[in-house]
């Protein structure tokens, strides 16, 4: 997200947008339940044979869901939110300006990469 999109203006025109969703968030809820109920044989039997991973299962749930994205836009908003940690040192540059190339730069990041020819 740009640092511009973090401001008071567009924090607030993001939670007033949000509060447009709820209804449409509990008739995703409501859908869930109903195609849970329907596949509920099926899904466990499935779960069952792959051994299942509950926290991954648990944090894909609402995946594309406007749930999923209300909950990313309140982790934003917190202001304890940094978009993209591991990017924000990196250092490309072409030979007319100070900084890595490229390839360097992505083995600094990823020890064990190695450039395709």
């Amino acid at each position: 997200m740009a640092p511009s999109g973090l401001n008071l203006d567009h924090r607030r025109a993001r939670q007033a947008r949000m509060v447009s969703w709820e209804a449409d968030i509990l008739q995703e809820e409501r859908d869930d339940l109903s195609s849970i109920r329907a596949k509920e044989g099926v899904v466990g039997e499935l779960i069952g044979k792959t051994g299942g991973d509950k926290a991954l299962e648990e944090e894909l749930r609402n995946l594309g869901k406007k749930v999923d994205v209300k909950s990313m836009l309140e982790q934003i908003d917190s202001g304890h939110f940094v978009c993209w940690p591991n990017l924000h040192k990196i250092s490309l540059y072409d030979d007319s300006e100070l900084g890595r190339r490229p390839a360097a730069e992505m083995k600094r990041l990823f020890p064990g990469y190695v450039p395709a020819k």
